[in-house]
């Protein structure tokens, strides 16, 4: 795996930011600091005198927990003329190219909004849309509860939710929300077309997209109790196969809490994002979020989801489900205006138990936190209102924090290099713009900026962790397609997990060293799955965040 000595986002830099790369060396190498120099490899003619853009020296080299490195700043903020630059030291280290534009960010945004087109299950992925990337109609078969093999019910459609084929209602929810509230947020940056066969409908893409997975999600609902199949699988997961040659019986599993909870809660969300386009599906969206609470009011106690024990595809197990049930709650008060679901977000709101800042599949309080603030104050609860205020904004506080002290200036610190650590690199971001958003300042967006940058190649491996996205993108997903379709290259705009310590699968154990520091185990391998698969709800939080800096 290349490691380019000075580390940058390797798409470059918006005119108006802070612009920092890194030089990372063995901590017995570094000197005090570096001299470096910007060369100029294309720009506007008559811009500059000669092919030297800047000169300077860097930050004093410091260590850094998360990496084992010695890191020193490349303060590059003077670099305010559009042009692709290289960065480079007396002593030969350089930068990947990098380019100072206006909206740098554009194509990586879209080609990470469009990577979702590529997970459609139960259609076929034709050449007009899916270039060579294409497939057969995949899992259109019907598939049989678990509890009752004799009831078949038809579930296609949908997202595959990683590197395998399942699809679960959690993860989707999770992916979907991210996904509207990033359209609420910056609808200007994610109004156009990513070619897909919905363009053109008079519908965004990136509603006509989650539709895709919503009427899925509908589907999902048991007509009868108004309760979420939890997910739908085959018992084992597939081998490396194309989706279209995956024939094992599918099989739903049973009704959980936290997959009804993000499904009243998600359905309600989307209700609102579609009133102005499709007022018809608006209103079965909210009304299939009224019948899934109603199923949670019925079943207050319910315990988390376990895999039965034929079953081994993803469980998504949650022992805690008072987190999808505030959401809930709240997304339908916003959606309704009334007040017994009002009282419901306030009781659910100030349990001592609820995570109220999460943004994940397993713990998504935080949806609801942001969806409760963005309503106007006088529709809501002084008291909830302060606690989820207080807690919020100390998150945020916090993340600043460790960004201004982190090597990289990301928010991760070392305990933070998990499975999945790219959703919480994102999902950080999304929380520091929410709260700038709401309190504008306290270095809230820049450190959410640095997340991004990290996300593109400002980190510790130099590598972007978005397939097809920078000069040294990850080349090898855990993602089924890719090992099976026979095309060198991957489906662009694939989010990996990210680096993980845990170093849970076969690959990371054995090619990444013991002691190896957090911010370095990941290997860019098919087969690790704990760091280099790919997911839905990764993408979602990535789009929010490219969005956010491309307007």
């Amino acid at each position: 795996m290349h490691e380019p000595a000075i580390r940058i986002n390797q798409l470059g830099y918006r005119l108006e930011d802070v612009k920092t790369a890194f030089l990372a060396l063995p901590p017995d190498t570094a000197p005090a600091s570096v001299d470096f120099e910007v060369i100029v490899l294309e720009g506007p003619p008559g811009k500059f005198p000669s092919p030297i853009a800047l000169t300077g020296a860097s930050s004093a080299f410091r260590p850094d927990p998360a990496t084992g490195m010695a890191v020193a700043r490349i303060d590059i903020g003077a670099l305010d003329i559009p042009g692709l630059y290289r960065i480079r030291t007396k002593t030969g280290l350089q930068s990947p190219p990098f380019r100072i534009a206006a909206n740098p960010y554009a194509a990586a945004r879209d080609a990470m909004r469009k990577a979702l087109y590529f997970m459609r299950c139960g259609c076929a992925l034709e050449p007009a849309h899916a270039s060579i990337w294409t497939h057969g109609a995949c899992h259109t078969a019907k598939a049989c509860l678990h509890t009752d093999p004799s009831v078949q019910l038809d579930v296609s459609g949908g997202w595959h939710d990683a590197g395998d084929y399942g699809r679960y209602v959690g993860p989707g929810c999770n992916a979907v929300a991210e996904l509207l509230l990033a359209f609420e947020f910056f609808p200007e940056a994610l109004s156009g077309t990513v070619n897909i066969p919905e363009s053109g409908n008079g519908v965004p893409d990136l509603l006509n997209e989650c539709r895709y997975e919503l009427e899925f999600l509908l589907k999902m609902q048991d007509s009868a109790s108004g309760g979420l199949y939890h997910k739908v699988a085959t018992l084992q997961f597939p081998g490396y196969i194309m989706p279209e040659d995956d024939g094992e019986p599918l099989f739903i599993n049973h009704i959980s809490a936290t997959a009804s909870g993000g499904f009243a809660a998600c359905l309600a969300a989307a209700a609102v994002a579609f009133r102005p386009y499709v007022a018809a599906f608006a209103d079965r969206m909210l009304s299939a979020a009224r019948k899934a609470w109603a199923w949670l009011e019925a079943n207050p106690s319910v315990p988390g989801f376990r895999n039965p024990p034929d079953v081994h595809s993803g469980e998504y197990g949650d022992e805690t489900d008072t987190d999808e049930r505030f959401w809930a709650a709240v997304e339908l008060y916003a959606a309704t205006g009334e007040e017994a679901f009002h009282q419901a977000a306030i009781r659910l709101g100030t349990m001592p138990e609820l995570d109220r800042t999460s943004l994940g599949w397993a713990d998504i309080g935080g949806m609801g936190t942001i969806r409760y603030l963005l309503l106007p104050e006088a529709k809501r609860d002084p008291a909830l209102s302060q606690c989820l205020e207080a807690v919020f904004f100390a998150e945020a506080d916090r993340l600043a924090a460790v960004a201004a002290t982190d090597g990289f200036g990301t928010t991760l610190r070392p305990e933070d290099y998990i499975w999945g650590s790219a959703m919480l690199l994102m999902n950080h971001a999304v929380h520091l713009i929410a709260a700038d958003r709401f309190r504008p300042g306290n270095g809230y967006r820049q450190a959410a900026a640095q997340n991004l940058h990290s996300l593109f190649g400002a980190n510790a491996m130099g590598l972007s962790l978005v397939t097809g996205v920078g000069t040294y993108p990850v080349l090898n997903p855990h993602y089924r397609p890719s090992v099976a379709d026979g095309i060198a290259h991957a489906v662009p705009g694939l989010v990996s997990g990210g680096p993980n310590a845990g170093r849970q699968d076969p690959p990371s154990q054995h090619g990444i060293p013991d002691g190896t520091a957090p911010a370095l185990c990941l290997i860019d391998d098919i087969e690790s799955y704990a760091t280099n698969e790919v997911t839905i709800y990764w993408n979602a939080p990535a789009v929010f965040v490219a969005a956010a800096f491309s307007c």
